[in-house]
């Protein structure tokens, strides 16, 4: 868990030596991993593995966290969106294939940070595993169906359980635009036969058929950036990206003024694009 939902105020000048690391430096990782613990030990001396909780029970974890956050103890969530933001204007240096690499690197730190719950939010759950109202049930669904009026729910080892209600809060899927066999179409919605991914972005967010052609009057904004941004779905990175987009359609009077901006936060059919 965290503290509270929102960025921090301070500044943190370890950071600030991301956006100039060598892009082809084979220690980038290390690199990058020292100017995260220098950031933090800036505000709390404890070793990062003080700060959070190692406990295999969620429970217990989420009850060490709150303990945690609550003596003051747990300042690695407050680099999180300045470490984001800094590897965000790193990005667009690195070589092909690099972005991947550093993503899933970073993934344990940045997925923890992405998932934590805010106090308050984590003070309630705890209440309902206390008083008996919420468990954990293990272990991970292998079927849900829904049968007579009922939830059924299916797990390996175990006899089948009933429910009223389901909440699915799980899953995430980076949307991928591709092109048609001909490169004459953009299809949203999964990958026609012969067809080809669109895998790079300029700075400018426009779709080009290939490396050099000149783009296409289609913007990509948020999720669907990630094949050039890391954290494509950071909130400020997306606000950044569609005042950018405005900015350039407001600049422009084109004789065909057929535009189609692509906010790619979920994979959307044809008919959802803003025209």
């Amino acid at each position: 868990m965290r503290e509270s939902l929102a960025a921090p105020l301070r500044a943190y000048p370890p950071l600030e030596r991301v956006p100039r690391l060598d892009p082809a430096d084979p220690y980038l990782e290390d690199r990058l991993a020292r100017c995260v613990v220098e950031a933090v030990r800036l505000y709390d001396r404890r070793p990062l593995r003080r700060q959070v909780s190692r406990a295999s029970d969620p429970v217990r974890r989420l009850r060490e966290e709150i303990t945690l956050a609550e003596a003051g103890a747990c300042a690695w969530p407050d680099v999180i969106v300045p470490m984001i933001e800094q590897l965000i204007s790193l990005a667009p240096a690195l070589p092909a294939g690099r972005l991947e690499e550093l993503s899933a690197e970073f993934a344990w730190l940045t997925d923890r940070y992405a998932t934590a719950l805010a106090r308050v939010n984590a003070r309630r759950l705890l209440a309902h595993f206390d008083s008996g109202a919420l468990r954990v049930a293990r272990p991970y669904p292998r079927a849900v169906s829904f049968e007579d009026g009922l939830w059924r729910v299916e797990r390996s080892g175990a006899a089948p359980e009933t429910y009223d209600y389901v909440v699915n809060a799980t899953g995430f899927e980076r949307p991928v635009l591709h092109w048609d066999r001909e490169r004459t179409a953009l299809h949203l919605d999964g990958a026609p036969a012969g067809g080809t991914a669109v895998g790079r972005l300029e700075a400018d967010l426009r779709v080009r058929s290939r490396p050099g052609a000149p783009p296409e009057r289609v913007w990509v904004v948020g999720v669907g950036t990630h094949v050039r941004i890391p954290f494509a779905n950071h909130l400020r990175n997306v606000v950044r990206q569609a005042r950018q987009v405005a900015d350039r359609l407001a600049e422009t009077t084109p004789s065909n003024p057929a535009f189609s901006v692509i906010s790619a936060i979920r994979p959307m059919p044809s008919g959802d694009c803003l025209s």
